[in-house]
């Protein structure tokens, strides 16, 4: 299962927001792994599911919160280019993560569809819980989270061009209660 341009890169944030009229960008920082911007050049933007370097112009200083920051990326000068990228994930390569935090599977399927063997839809895929020998996929579904062991014996298949995660589980831990 190959991973067409995913396989030296790691999930790090989602583009949310527009900010002003000159292409700046506010990213939702997902995994906290940098402690400086300027080690992140270049980022990688998946347009139409390939990854595009972008590199950074500048971090604005006026971070919103420690888990977001103010972009400006150069070549992206425009509103209505910044607009282009609203929602996008924003991966960084895997060689700025030390080793002991690289996991790749813990970001590479967030924001997943997650389907069953009979090819129905699940939820979202919102979070991976790396809990050693026991790791848990956290998928919203109908309002609710439900925790799902991750057994690499029931992936199924692997779509990062449409992504969406492919696992044969037990249908009845979609209906254990809390």
């Amino acid at each position: 299962m190959k991973a067409s341009g995913l396989e030296n890169h790691v999930f790090w944030a989602t583009i949310v927001k527009t900010h002003g009229v000159k292409g700046e960008v506010l990213l939702k920082i997902e995994n906290d792994f940098i402690e400086d911007l300027n080690d992140l050049q270049p980022v990688f933007i998946f347009v139409d599911a390939k990854p595009v370097p972008f590199f950074i112009d500048h971090a604005n200083s006026r971070i919103k919160s420690q888990n977001s920051v103010y972009l400006k990326l150069d070549g992206v000068d425009s509103l209505e280019h910044a607009e282009k990228l609203l929602h996008l994930p924003v991966h960084i390569p895997g060689r700025l993560i030390k080793p002991d935090e690289q996991n790749p599977v813990q970001f590479a399927f967030l924001h997943f569809q997650l389907f069953n063997a009979e090819n129905m839809p699940v939820g979202l895929i919102i979070d991976f819980i790396d809990i050693q020998h026991n790791p848990l996929l956290k998928i919203s579904v109908d309002e609710k989270e439900i925790l799902i062991p991750f057994v690499q014996e029931w992936v199924m298949e692997i779509n990062l061009k449409n992504k969406f995660l492919k696992i044969n589980f037990p249908e009845e831990l979609l209906n254990l209660e809390d």
